[in-house]
């Protein structure tokens, strides 16, 4: 696991947890994508998107966001923005 992977990870984990009213502890894996777990609904989407790019310093279009569906695809979409 590389060091974006886990910054994705826990920036993901992070928003899930910190939006879920019942405050159980989410688990977040690199397998991690929408709705799986069920708490990434289309509101956290909007909420990872937007930390993700913030904290990777990320200057992308709303057209971008569908790379932002999965743990892996987050990853890749920015390793590929930063290669």
């Amino acid at each position: 696991m590389d060091s974006t992977e886990l910054r994705v990870i826990k920036i993901v984990s992070r928003e899930l947890n910190d939006s879920d009213k019942t405050k159980d502890n989410i688990s977040v894996t690199r397998d991690s994508k929408m709705r799986d777990p069920e708490q990434w609904d289309s509101l956290n989407f909007v909420r990872i998107f937007t930390v993700v790019c913030k904290e990777f310093n990320l200057d992308v279009d709303d057209e971008d966001a569908v790379h932002f569906t999965s743990v892996s695809d987050i990853t890749a979409f920015i390793d590929t923005l930063q290669s």
